[in-house]
């Protein structure tokens, strides 16, 4: 058994893919693991040490600098036999560790390049130059490092062609945590959900002028991208029949799904979303909800292919409210869908599955 340890600056110890399903199952394993990142760890997770970094004051500039450098170190002390770390600022320390000599894994969640394209705290001028430059570099420490894995396989395809110790962890769900509870009566069931980071380009505007349209409720669960957002919606006809809840606890988030009709989850086509697999798609489907899903060709193809919920144009406000109308017309359909979506996860769409993959890599790279 290996000595892992896990470090990242952008996510917290509540991190789904690092601590609770990476870290804990690699924990459950048999391996010495421990995680180098700010907050509190879950309860879930004891068996997992954790090493806290208190984060300097500065914002993104502070992360960047002095934070991923006492990460950094924090991790040098572990002495781990295998470091995984989660963030591309990190790749510098990363070169560093594998200039040491050390075992190093890259996890890649994000086509990062095809993202800058959409940071708004960018200027537009400047995205497309920096994610050039920005590419060349992660393609230069990818191909150093001891292993990458990734979280989609259109994010594989491309580190595959760097790195020939790449694998694609698929960031699905646990069969459990959301499991639907038992078939209550139709109207058990009412209004629609959108759990995660609400931003503009997540069509938060759209998802509030679609309950408009629809005359449909809308229970908005997650953080705001900036204050300013917040505002720009309770301005937007159909905010009345919005509940905006904050970020909500993972029993909360259960709860909320098994009271909705179905989940939304409509990005817009920008250039790092139509080959995503937002893990929010199949948290819904794991929790027997049908899904308002945006009309991307690979999201459709899973739609369609499972029948577990309606694909439509995110920049519809018309289309939305469509299909919600549609499905809160219809609760015999919704809830076909929502156990199709369900049988899904349990066959194919589920963390159990893909944990087996990354053992596999910590094996390879131990060995």
């Amino acid at each position: 058994m290996a000595r892992i340890c896990h470090f990242s600056t952008a996510h917290r110890a509540g991190d789904i893919r690092i601590v609770r399903k990476e870290a804990r199952a690699a924990a459950l394993a048999g391996h010495d693991v421990s995680v180098v990142i700010q907050g509190d760890m879950p309860a879930d997770c004891a068996m997992v040490r954790h090493v806290r970094v208190v984060p300097p004051a500065g914002g993104r500039v502070g992360r960047f600098t002095l934070l991923g450098w006492r990460v950094y170190r924090a991790a040098l002390g572990e002495r781990a036999d295998i470091y995984h770390f989660h963030d591309p600022d990190l790749l510098p320390y990363a070169l560093l560790m594998r200039a040491a000599g050390r075992r190093v894994i890259y996890d890649a969640h994000e086509d990062v390049p095809r993202d800058i394209l959409s940071k708004e705290w960018i200027p537009a001028g400047m995205r497309r130059a920096i994610a050039g430059v920005f590419e060349v570099f992660e393609d230069f420490a990818a191909r150093r490092m001891t292993a990458v894995v990734t979280a989609t396989p259109f994010i594989g395809e491309r580190f595959g062609r760097l790195n020939g110790r790449t694998a694609t962890v698929n960031n699905y769900p646990m069969m459990d945590e959301l499991a639907p509870p038992a078939e209550g009566s139709p109207g058990e069931r009412s209004g629609f959900c959108y759990v995660g980071g609400i931003s503009g380009i997540r069509s938060a505007r759209e998802m509030v002028q679609a309950c408009a349209l629809s005359g449909q409720s809308l229970v908005l669960a997650g953080p705001m991208e900036t204050p300013a957002l917040a505002q720009q919606l309770q301005a937007v006809e159909g905010w009345s029949r919005v509940d905006y809840r904050g970020t909500l606890g993972r029993s909360q988030v259960a709860e909320l799904l098994a009271r909705s009709i179905a989940g939304l989850v409509l990005f817009h086509p920008e250039p790092n979303h139509i080959n995503s697999q937002p893990n929010k798609l199949f948290e819904y489907m794991s929790a027997g909800l049908p899904v308002i899903a945006s009309d991307f060709p690979m999201w459709k193809a899973i739609v369609e292919k499972f029948d577990c919920g309606i694909c439509v144009d995110p920049l519809d406000p018309g289309a939305i409210a469509g299909a919600m109308t549609a499905l809160a017309a219809d609760p015999q359909r919704a809830r076909r869908m929502g156990a199709n979506g369900r049988r899904a996860v349990l066959e194919k769409f589920n963390w159990e599955r893909e944990q087996h993959v990354l053992l596999d890599v910590y094996q390879l790279c131990g060995s």
